[in-house]
């Protein structure tokens, strides 16, 4: 795959170097059980220990906090709302699917949408009036950026006025971590997931601001301090820390450059392709996301499959939604018509992405678009 030009990293990401290594490494030296107090199950431990630390610096989180491993972001967010006591879920149509889907389960759950703005971002103020509108709320989900558009959300308004009401705050923070500081105060629920910020794909985390009061999700054999039964996986979490130490180290650094190559990138499409318009402006957004609005004629669909004839692969929306005919519930929420929704592509970048290739997708882009259209 070297001729492809990957522009769907927030889909998954290519696994770093350094994640690699950490993995080989441990298969071929570390392959204890980490629950074994014998040598080779404390080189196991130690490189599980290790990893935690790593990931918890990494989200600069309180003294105290605990961190379990889990399979992903998406089972963790399934723990938290498996676990929450019956009444009011207050949440966006931003979020990841699993959120919605977990509730929804649940029949004692009430959920309630707060409204979104147009631009995608979720007013802190009008969340917490629909969290004084009724009874205590037994949870609150709000994601820290949003995987489509690349918005970010103000969770940093929430956390202290939620925690003084008592409401316990569930962030998604699977986007944002390996893109930008957290710049926010720890939440009662944070989730991860590796394969978003340079690791594997097959691990993530829980993290609780202090010993976690939830249920075990899976039970047996009581590892992760009883949370999550089930020998951890110890490459797949030697990759994560290891990824997330390169995230912490490089991550300043690597946003400005994507900021950049996004501007770069926006401004070209615009003049190009007339009639096209950018999701998201004047709210805060991931530096290396850009959700584009094709010129009407057009649809992302036909769009993406020309340029993915052409070695370049970006997405027409989430991945979790792509082969779904009904429109972007995200997009929806921010008013944004079905046909307008059908012209909607993203494009989100990486480490591996340079000028260069941002200049020949825009050249690509322009004229398969202008192909398209005649």
């Amino acid at each position: 795959m070297s001729d492809m030009l990957y522009l769907d990293h927030n889909a998954t990401t290519p696994v770093l170097p350094e994640a690699q290594e950490a993995m080989v490494k441990a298969v071929s030296e570390c392959w204890g059980n980490p629950s074994s107090s014998h040598a080779a199950g404390r080189a196991a431990r130690a490189v599980v220990d290790k990893a935690r630390r790593a990931i918890l610096e990494m989200i600069d989180a309180e003294r105290g906090a605990q961190l379990t491993f889990t399979s992903g972001a998406t089972e963790a967010i399934n723990h938290v709302i498996s676990s929450a006591p019956a009444g009011r879920v207050i949440t966006t149509a931003l979020e990841h699917v699993a959120v919605h889907e977990a509730a929804a389960r649940r029949s004692d759950l009430t959920v309630e949408l707060v409204e979104v703005e147009e631009n995608g971002h979720v007013d802190a103020l009008r969340l917490l009036d629909l969290v004084d509108a009724g009874d205590s709320p037994v949870l609150v989900c709000c994601m820290a950026a949003n995987n489509e558009t690349g918005v970010v959300q103000p969770i940093g308004e929430l956390v202290r006025p939620l925690r003084a009401r008592e409401v316990p705050l569930l962030v998604d923070a699977s986007q944002m971590a390996g893109r930008l500081n957290l710049n926010f105060e720890p939440p009662d629920y944070l989730v991860l997931t590796a394969h978003k910020l340079g690791g594997p794909k097959g691990v993530g985390a829980l993290v609780t601001r202090g010993p976690a009061d939830l249920p075990p999700f899976i039970v047996g054999g009581g590892q992760e301090s009883g949370m999550r039964a089930g020998t951890e996986p110890v490459p797949a979490i030697a990759g994560f820390g290891a990824a997330a130490q390169v995230v912490l180290e490089t991550r300043h650094e690597e946003a400005s450059r994507l900021w950049s190559l996004r501007e770069a990138m926006a401004k070209h499409l615009l003049h190009r392709l007339p009639g096209s318009r950018v999701l998201g402006l004047g709210a805060p957004r991931l530096p290396n996301t850009l959700s584009f609005m094709l010129p009407e004629g057009q649809t992302s669909s036909a769009v993406k499959a020309a340029l993915d004839a052409d070695g370049i692969c970006v997405s027409a929306g989430s991945s979790c939604h792509e082969g779904h005919a009904a429109p972007s519930a995200v997009l929806t929420a921010m008013g944004i018509s079905a046909e307008e929704a059908s012209r909607v592509l993203r494009i989100s970048m990486g480490r591996v992405n340079t000028a260069e290739d941002i200049g020949h997708f825009v050249e690509r882009l322009s004229v398969l678009a202008g192909g398209l259209s005649a």
